[in-house]
């Protein structure tokens, strides 16, 4: 399972991760340490029930756990699907805003 679905797929170079440190060839055979600047990730919640509960839960198609979930994530909009054993899938859109807490319930249908 993924705790940390926002690093899959990164280009390398292109997205700075607080706590991690690059090293760079100097070209003399010794890597030197530089540091990640960080990057100011501007960040909402998500708060996701569903009935029945323990459906598997989707953002952009990325998988984050299973429900009830509360999810830190980037703002803007984003698809939340939803899947469980014997039920038809359900897909929302939901804005996230900066510093809010957005509460989606999703019932699905047999």
């Amino acid at each position: 399972m993924a705790s940390r679905p926002d690093l899959f797929k990164l280009t390398p170079g292109t997205k700075a991760i607080v706590g991690v440190t690059v090293l760079q060839a100097t070209g003399v055979g010794q890597p030197a340490a530089v540091a990640a600047a960080p990057t100011a990730v501007v960040q909402g919640a998500l708060l996701l029930n569903t009935k029945p509960t323990r459906a598997k839960v989707y953002l952009d198609g990325v998988y984050y756990g299973m429900s009830p979930l509360r999810a830190e994530i980037e703002v803007g909009v984003h698809e939340v699907s939803v899947k469980h054993d014997g039920y038809k899938a359900a897909v929302e859109k939901v804005s996230i805003r900066k510093g809010d807490t957005t509460e989606l319930e999703m019932v699905l249908e047999r």
